[in-house]
């Protein structure tokens, strides 16, 4: 049988791992471990009065603990410290004759270090005090309130090891006037060389943002960047916010993020809001970092306040990783096989088999994970009937929403044996996603095999890859034109691959001092007016374009959906580009297939030159041209514009 930390332990794993630092839970290791004293984080207002509270983790048997606390005196105006939860701390624990300094210090006994001693114990997440201030600062300022070793080291006992110092885990607070600080946090995940695995980035303290920007970096040698996936919980995101090779050197990936104008965006804490996909190619047993940096583009991050609209707010990240599995794993071969390619909406069953030694198993619980917002987890289905006991309450589906899916079997009579090649079971999802494929990936970190009752020997994993065929998008081709200055042109928008189409957004950039906007012509996609066109900033060259029609719209290649007409301003034999870009509105198309994801959006064309009136030209046959310029069936605008040839007939 189990014994109740290996039951503890296992159903620890059920939640979410992610992003989490594990300590090794039960109730024998917990006792042990050393105590975490937390400050909370605080944004008040210049003027403001307010406490930051001290809260507990892992308080089991502490009889006393004493240290310093510090903060920027320049900031805060230390008032008082109140609300006492903990028996034995009160005023007269705390030393505040150096507060105008920024330091405070606190010395609790709970009772004497005897042999009979018990100590204190308090649920995780206690108050224990609040220390109150006032907020000084200007708008913005900044300064941590931390437990430090100056001028009263830290020192804590528990009552199987005092006098001894076991320490503690101290966990800084943070106070930013008026304005909260964000955090974006990536996970930390792990595979086999070779395997594809997707890094998640959440966001916490996205309050009132209007715009982001950053980079990350990551070692080459060990990751091949795949993709990005846009999670879709942020306004205005799209894969094109992105800068990642080839566009940049391998090792960085760039992101810069604006809201739509004047609609600043907030997100509950811990949203995930999109993931980075890589390719492992780095040797056995190596762990690849994923940094925030600004390097090459810097960090900032704005919101939508009043009093300063360019603060740069305060970022705290916590930076992921890419664990490679063992060189030489020896626990029970697990195999995944994922199927051919598949389609969006299509079902698919992950097979589950066994290797050479599935013998005198006992006990079997590991988990496995999944890109969920690739894949949408169904069931457990083809149960191998031969392993005794095994059935669909062994599977824990708790955090199946989030792409986790936990296995915990154990005998209900001998130890169970199965054939190398056997099915265990397998795993069924339907496809929902677009943007990239989803690994399948058995968790080796997180894993328990039992022989005989005895004998842990791990899993050895071996992974695979949903893989999924991504729809062609949407194509706008803008034909080229070139016309004397002052003239009017039309540029038509054509579509190709226009099928099943649910809506269409986009931005539009031009030189205003090259085109004059005039207006929109010849209309002609169902559903669509003037109202789907934002033109109050098209004296300063930008247009945006929305569509949700009613039902969906499929229309032949080539169609015309509409003309956007100009006067041509620019100088003689210039030209400029009318182009489709991602700010304010980010370019986007969904179709009835892609389940809201963007499928994209490309252009062709769109050039404007403008026409030098008064230059010589020949005429040969059915060809024009100039003297030092050579002739070609069909001169381009700009070449028209360059070697004043007009427009043809």
């Amino acid at each position: 049988m189990k014994n109740a930390r290996n039951r503890l332990f296992r159903t620890f794993f059920w939640r979410r791992w992610m992003g989490v630092l594990v300590v090794l839970a039960g109730l024998q290791v917990s006792a042990w471990a050393q105590p975490s004293l937390s400050l909370s984080q605080e944004a008040p207002n210049q003027g403001d009065n307010f406490c930051m509270d001290m809260t507990v983790e892992d308080f089991t048997n502490i009889v006393s603990f004493e240290f310093s606390i510090s903060f920027d005196p320049a900031i805060l105006d230390f008032d008082q410290v109140t609300n006492f939860n903990l028996a034995g701390l009160n005023g007269a624990s705390f030393d505040l004759t150096d507060a105008d300094n920024g330091v405070i210090t606190v010395k609790w006994e709970g009772e004497l270090c005897t042999p009979s001693a018990i100590g204190t114990t308090l649920p995780d997440g206690t108050q224990i005090f609040s220390i109150c201030f006032d907020a000084i600062g200007g708008f913005g300022a900044t300064t941590s309130v931390e437990i430090t070793n100056d001028p009263i080291p830290i020192q804590v006992t528990r009552n199987n090891s005092c006098p001894a110092n076991i320490g503690l885990i101290p966990e800084p607070g943070f106070v930013s006037t008026a304005v909260s600080p964000i955090s974006l946090i990536a996970t930390q995940e792990e595979g086999n060389p070779g395997d594809l695995v997707c890094i998640t980035v959440s966001a916490t303290g996205f309050e009132n943002m209007s715009s982001m920007q950053l980079s990350m970096n990551y070692d080459p040698a060990l990751l091949a960047f795949e993709n990005v996936l846009d999670l879709e919980t942020l306004e205005n995101l799209s894969v094109s916010n992105f800068g990642t090779p080839p566009n940049t050197n391998e090792g960085i990936i760039t992101l810069s993020w604006f809201s739509e104008p004047n609609m600043a965006v907030t997100l509950p804490d811990s949203t995930d809001i999109f993931q980075l996909c890589f390719r492992i190619v780095g040797d056995c047993e190596t762990t690849a970092e994923l940094s925030f940096t600004s390097n090459p583009t810097p960090i900032e991050f704005t919101n939508d306040n009043t009093v300063d609209p360019s603060f740069n707010i305060p970022f705290f990240p916590v930076d992921g990783s890419v664990q490679a599995g063992d060189c030489a794993p020896t626990g029970l071969e697990l195999f995944a096989d994922c199927g051919p390619p598949l389609n969006v909406n299509d079902p698919v069953c992950v097979e589950v088999t066994v290797g050479e030694n599935f013998d005198n198993l006992t006990d079997i619980a590991f988990l496995m994970r999944w890109n969920a917002s690739i894949l949408e987890f169904q069931n457990v289905a083809n149960i191998n009937g031969a392993v005794t006991g095994l059935d669909a309450a062994d599977f824990n589906t708790a955090n199946a929403a989030n792409g986790i899916l936990g296995i915990d079997w154990e005998t209900v009579g001998i130890p169970q044996n199965l054939a190398p090649g056997s099915v265990l079971f397998e795993v069924c999802f339907e496809v929902v996603g677009l943007g990239g494929n989803s690994p399948f990936i058995f968790s080796a970190d997180q894993a328990e095999i039992i022989q005989n009752n005895t004998t842990d020997i791990g899993i050895s994993p071996n992974n695979c890859e949903v893989e999924v065929n991504q729809p062609n998008g949407v194509s706008i081709i803008i034909p080229d034109q070139a016309a004397p200055q002052g003239d009017t042109v039309c540029l038509d928008f054509q579509v190709n691959n226009f099928e099943e189409v649910v809506s269409m957004q986009f931005s539009l950039g031009w030189d205003p001092t090259h085109l004059n906007f005039l207006t929109v012509s010849g209309i002609n996609l169902p559903e669509t007016g003037p109202a789907n066109f934002n033109i109050g900033a098209a004296s300063s060259g930008s247009v945006t374009f929305s569509w949700n029609p009613t039902n969906a719209v499929t229309l032949p290649d080539g169609s015309a959906i509409f003309s956007f007409c100009f006067e041509v301003t620019g100088p003689l034999q210039s030209c400029d580009l009318l182009q489709i870009i991602d700010f304010p509105l980010v370019a986007e198309v969904t179709t009835v297939e892609s389940n809201g994801d963007n499928v994209g959006l490309t252009q062709q064309g769109g050039e404007v030159c403008v026409l030098d009136p008064e230059g010589f030209r020949l005429v040969l046959g059915q060809e024009e041209g100039v003297r030092g310029c050579p002739l070609s069936p069909s001169p381009s605008p700009r070449d028209r514009a360059r070697h004043r040839l007009p427009s043809p007939a």
